[in-house]
């Protein structure tokens, strides 16, 4: 269930949750942790990219997200292809060129669109700054009004 792309030199924790394990990292390296099936949640593109590239053959899409707004972010859809991580990369560093506007991406995710990743899913790939969790939190308070 947890894999890291990263090499580790000290763990101090392990920490179980609703069938979720965490590896604690006490030296800020970068750790990724999978969250089930081929979900992961990263802190570097590097380690998404290694996700990614463990994706079988059978996934229906990849959608990647090319634009860092905060409200509805652009993304791509992709089908699976022996090039699809590089791909992949070659889309998010172009999003990665917004960081000024829209704040550090300090989370990269690896999602399916069904909740448990399975062999045969669509996945997403979300990215996360400060300033767009902000955002959210802000939107689903009401901060901006209401939204219907």
């Amino acid at each position: 269930m947890f894999s890291t792309c990263s090499t580790l030199v000290q763990q101090k924790a392990t920490k179980e949750s609703k069938g979720k394990e965490k590896k604690v990292n006490t030296l800020n390296t970068h750790i990724m942790i999978r969250l089930n099936g081929y979900s992961a949640e990263c802190d570097s593109l590097k380690e998404l990219i290694t996700a990614v590239k463990k994706l079988p053959s059978t996934i229906e899409f990849i959608s990647v997200q090319c634009s860092l707004s905060n409200f509805n972010p652009e993304s791509i859809k992709l089908n699976w292809s022996n090039d699809l991580a590089s791909k992949c990369e070659v889309i998010i560093d172009e999003a990665l060129q917004e960081q000024d506007r829209f704040g550090l991406v300090d989370k990269f995710y690896l999602n399916s669109y069904f909740g448990e990743g399975k062999e045969d899913h669509c996945y997403y790939i979300k990215l996360e700054s400060d300033k767009s969790r902000d955002f959210g939190q802000k939107m689903s308070s009401g901060y901006y009004g209401r939204t219907d």
